[in-house]
């Protein structure tokens, strides 16, 4: 670059000061891996302190009977507000019950 006045002498420096940077520092503390330094976007890490927070038990959910199909459905989270309702296990069946 132009703008140094004494290029040789700062590049002198420069290399001076990375060849002790590189004998010393890394001897004496090695490199942290680079997963534990970035934290991490998403999901991961939020929340339960590195705790393994448990699935809920899917045999304790509601089950009805396909009214198109005949076959049991159970509850889904969708369908929280509107379960009453609900009476095809899926958007084929709902169609065919239409369609008749």
């Amino acid at each position: 670059p132009t703008h140094r006045k004494h290029p040789v002498l700062y590049g002198n420096i420069e290399s001076k000061a990375l060849t002790k940077l590189t004998t010393s520092s890394i001897a004496t503390n090695p490199p942290t891996p680079i997963a534990s330094t970035i934290r991490l976007f998403g999901r991961r890490g939020k929340g339960n302190d590195g705790k393994i927070e448990k699935k809920p038990d899917k045999s304790n959910l509601p089950e009805k009977i396909c009214v198109v199909c005949g076959r049991p459905f159970a509850w889904r989270k969708k369908w929280e507000r509107c379960w009453e309702e609900v009476t095809c296990c899926s958007k084929k069946c709902n169609a065919e019950r239409r369609r008749s």
